[in-house]
């Protein structure tokens, strides 16, 4: 038995055959518009994704330099540090000497 929804589904397809029928060949013109549009679409956005991956190369460039000038700071700042405890340790060396 044929239910009431694919009757009218059946009663629609000759319509549907008409419609397709009426828009075939389709518009190459339109077509090839549309294609050239996308591949436009396509190289911007490759452009810009490139431009982006070129920019992500340069803030991890920037990055990895700041790290490798932070490591050097902190080297130079122990070192300092080592620098200012030897300098204490002559200062009560001589105050030690001094007082009677």
């Amino acid at each position: 038995m044929i239910r009431p929804l694919h009757r009218r589904l059946i009663l629609l397809l000759p319509l549907l055959a008409l419609c397709a029928c009426a828009q075939w060949p389709p518009s190459t013109n339109d077509d090839e518009t549309t294609i050239a549009s996308l591949r436009r679409k396509v190289a911007e956005q490759g452009s810009a994704l490139d431009r982006a991956r070129a920019q992500a190369r340069q803030a991890d460039a920037r990055a990895n330099a700041a790290e490798r000038d932070l490591a050097a700071a902190r080297r130079e700042n122990a070192e300092l540090k080592k620098q200012i405890e030897a300098l204490g340790a002559i200062e009560r060396s001589l105050s030690n000497r001094t007082q009677p």
